[in-house]
């Protein structure tokens, strides 16, 4: 796994030089921030799962750790699938108004004053001239 990160870092300081290189300045420096920040984050990430292994290596921590890691998962899932409804239900009642908005809806048009119809728009003599009303 750190072989393929460090790959990825390299080829993106390679990037970064060849981007500095034709005179893309901003880009060569977030290519190299993205590879600096791989090269660092893979040694934090590095040390903090050597450091978890060493604690766990016991088998009643083992145990009740691997309880911990299934609920946390099934919380997790819980959330993102709620989430996910919710934001699929907000986009569907943006889109149509439910049974009952519409029953509502309907009631207020019933009552609302409706607007005189406009004057045609068309070329006839008679519109042109103010007439055939």
């Amino acid at each position: 796994m750190m072989c393929l990160v460090f790959t990825i870092a390299v080829f993106c300081l390679m990037l970064s030089g060849l981007s500095l290189m034709v005179g893309w300045k901003r880009g060569a420096a977030q290519l190299a921030r993205i590879a600096f920040a791989l090269v660092l984050g893979s040694a934090v990430v590095s040390r903090f799962v050597e450091s978890l292994r060493s604690f766990f290596a016991e088998q009643e921590i083992r145990a009740v750790a691997g309880g911990l890691a299934v609920l946390l998962f099934l919380a997790v899932a819980v959330l993102v699938a709620g989430w996910l409804f919710k934001r699929r239900s907000v986009e569907a009642s943006a889109v149509r108004p439910t049974i009952r908005r519409r029953a509502q809806l309907a009631e207020l048009d019933e009552h609302a004053p409706h607007p005189a119809e406009p004057r045609s728009a068309s070329t006839d003599d008679l519109q042109l001239f103010g007439g055939g009303q």
